[in-house]
């Protein structure tokens, strides 16, 4: 319902004679919304979706990380955040773009280098993953952030990691899940 219609809300503004700005402001709150909801900021709607995340309600949590990157489209933790939370979904290609929105941003976020790289193994694509850890690893001055299990073989080629079992979920000091932005 159109409330800026509603006959009797025209009235009350016309019978004021405020300006539009107080008459949009006096819709809004007699219509419930309040002028608060959109003031919310892209830190604040990267905020909730982590507490979405964190519950496992990850669809609440796309759209709050959605939120998050239409208020700010450069805020590379909210996409990298996201890209967790479609992988999680199992929407890996979203993911992909996610992850890659969040490191163009900012080309030294280890996580999301990491979460590209565990994606795009997920996905089959080893070229990229290798590629991907590459960076992670070649960035963070910490190398005990990124997961020792996303070192290749020389040869880049997945399959056997030196003197360790077939890679996949199961294999010891792999990293279970996508990686918040800190």
């Amino acid at each position: 319902m159109d409330l800026r219609k509603n006959k009797h809300i025209r009235q009350l503004c016309s019978l004021l004679q405020v300006s539009t700005f107080l008459s949009l402001s006096l819709i809004l709150i007699l219509s419930g919304v309040g002028i608060c909801a959109a003031d919310t900021t892209s830190y604040d709607w990267n905020n909730q979706g982590e507490s979405y995340y964190s519950s496992g309600d990850y669809d609440d949590a796309i759209t709050a990380f959605m939120n998050a990157v239409t208020v700010n489209p450069n805020n590379a933790e909210a996409w990298n955040n996201l890209g967790n939370a479609y992988e999680q979904v199992g929407r890996y290609e979203d993911a992909v773009l996610a992850y890659q929105r969040a490191v163009a941003i900012n080309p030294r976020f280890t996580e999301a280098w990491n979460n590209l790289g565990n994606v795009y193994e997920k996905l089959g694509r080893y070229e990229e993953a290798r590629d991907a850890y590459q960076r992670a690893t070649s960035i963070s001055s910490d190398i005990s952030r990124v997961p020792p299990m996303n070192q290749f073989p020389p040869n880049g080629q997945p399959g056997q990691y030196p003197g360790n079992q077939p890679a996949g979920p199961q294999m010891p000091g792999m990293n279970p899940g996508p990686q918040p932005g800190r």
